[in-house]
């Protein structure tokens, strides 16, 4: 099952892709990185599953954040008798530079067990609740001290001491939130409608009412909630024990990605892309999907480091928001989030804004140095705004020249196949379950994990007669710190992909090639 995926994406893939004069060869497949199957270590770490992996380096030490994680086999079970894990995210350590294969991770785990030591948050003095769907978004090092931002699922209500919202948000009771909350999911909806609730809930108003973000490009109020970012820095003595220094609202970066950089020349004259500490770019979107009336178009920030300290221990965060460019096409920046404008994503100065990959899900950048000098991205996937699987996706990729663009359109980097193509990710000798997928003598079909989310509302956490929870690729993260020369007169690079069923993140490499050195 774990077996290069090169050949067979010929199917289903062109194996050069012209993209902005430069070419990238279709992945290939490395193994496991994180969880069953995987070369974690200490030898015989609960770690069974888990998701996303975020990766950066502080002191000379690369990090990997994981999201929602799965101690055994049957820790979703577990939650009928013991009630959901408020701490479920977990981190561990690569090794600082690439040797060959799948490197073997260093979990942090608890003093002297085999436990994963789990991510805890705490924000004036509370622990805030890290469950499902509550994860690491980014992490970058600012020079002097680690910096991780995570959400905890919470969206900013109105405040009488604040007025409200601070600007420039405002206060609406119009957005509710479903209830009784589905694996303990607080989402916003609509409370004249109920629009955004599962069946057996209601969207019930708060009393204090939502803060919307009025200049965002979601069409609807519920879809334009200010997530609250937790800006954290990890305690010297238990380094997966963040202490939130601020909470910043905001709609438009409630999926981000950063890279540090060694300079920014704002007026567009000539930057340093190459890692640094000068200043950290964060790209966002307001969402997750691009479709069922969504817009996810891709905003840009930059912000001088090391971030400052504020009254009260806290940490200053004002940012320089990308607003477009001047007439005489150089960057302009405001300190004003409403102000941020959205990048061109078509290949063409001040094009289309609208993405057009339906399953956008979370996105990775990095810089590519010579003989590349690109940025790159790589997101997309699986799945519905739902949260069900949809059609086979597939990863993409586009490049840019500059941070704020334009990017390159989307092409297909990594199809997900389908459960009748041997040796597709969902086919025989894949990574990802289907219902439909058939063994062959020559290649076995990935198996679903034996408890899956929704096996928890069945009694005895019984699961169905056949497991419908078909699995998908989400979440692409660049090991930056991974990119190496190739023999092609290109550079490879690697990079980690969440598989939903089974449960893993696995680890791919690419080649990034000069257009004259692949295709004609």
């Amino acid at each position: 099952m774990l077996r290069s995926q090169a050949t067979a994406l010929i199917a289903t893939l062109v194996v050069c892709q012209s993209v902005n004069a430069q070419t990238a060869t279709a992945p290939t497949y490395l193994g496991v990185l994180a969880g069953e199957g995987a070369p974690q270590q200490p030898s015989g770490v609960k770690l069974y599953g888990t998701d996303l992996g975020w990766t950066f380096t502080h002191d000379g030490q690369l990090n990997i954040l994981f999201g929602d994680s799965w101690r055994t086999s049957h820790s979703l079970c577990d939650v009928q008798t013991q009630g959901i894990d408020k701490n479920d995210d977990s981190q561990a350590v690569l090794p600082a530079s690439y040797s060959g294969g799948v490197p073997a991770m260093s979990v942090l785990t608890q003093a002297s067990s085999s436990e994963f030591e789990p991510i805890v948050v705490t924000r004036d003095g509370q622990s805030l609740d890290m469950s499902t769907n509550r994860t690491p978004l980014t992490g970058f090092s600012d020079g002097d001290r680690a910096v991780v931002m995570l959400h905890s699922a919470a969206f900013m209500q109105c405040s009488a001491a604040a007025g409200g919202c601070p600007a420039p948000l405002q206060c609406t009771r119009d957005v509710g939130q479903c209830q009784p909350a589905l694996l303990n999911l607080t989402q916003p909806c609509n409370a004249d409608t109920n629009e955004g609730c599962y069946t057996g809930q209601r969207c019930q108003r708060l009393d204090t009412g939502y803060c919307i973000d009025p200049t965002s490009p979601q069409p609807k109020p519920m879809n334009k909630t200010a997530l609250e970012v937790e800006i954290s820095v990890p305690e010297a003595a238990a380094p997966t024990h963040y202490t939130s220094k601020l909470t910043w609202p905001t709609n438009k970066f409630s999926n981000m990605a950063s890279r540090t950089i060694a300079k920014l020349a704002k007026d567009g004259g000539k930057s340093d892309f190459s890692p640094g500490t000068s200043t950290v770019l964060l790209w966002g979107r307001p969402g997750f999907f691009a479709s069922e009336g969504l817009s996810l178009p891709l905003y840009l920030l930059a912000h001088d480091l090391p971030l400052a300290e504020a009254d009260g221990g806290k940490l200053a965060w004002k940012p320089s928001y990308f607003a477009g460019l001047d007439a005489a096409g150089k960057p302009t920046w405001s300190a004003q989030e409403a102000d941020a404008a959205a990048l061109s994503l078509d290949g063409n100065v001040a094009g289309s804004t609208q993405e057009s990959v339906a399953a956008a899900n979370q996105m990775t950048i990095a810089w590519l140095p010579a003989p590349i000098e690109k940025w790159v991205m790589l997101y997309g996937g699986g799945g519905t705004a739902e949260g069900e699987a949809g059609p086979p996706g597939f990863i993409a990729i586009r490049f840019a020249d500059q941070p704020w663009g334009p990017w390159s359109a989307p092409e297909v980097h990594l199809s997900e196949g389908s459960p009748d193509m041997v040796n597709t990710p969902m086919g025989p000798g894949g990574v990802l379950y289907h219902q439909n997928c058939k063994d062959t003598p020559q290649a076995q079909c990935a198996r679903t994990d034996p408890s899956r989310p929704l096996h928890i509302l069945s009694l005895f956490c019984m699961p169905p007669q056949v497991e419908t929870d078909s699995g998908y690729f989400y979440a692409p993260n660049i090991i930056q710190e991974y990119t190496a020369e190739n023999t092609q007169g290109g550079l490879d690079i690697y990079w980690n992909l969440s598989a939903w069923n089974p449960y893993r993140v696995h680890m791919y490499k690419s080649s990034i090639l000069p257009q004259s050195t692949c295709c004609p």
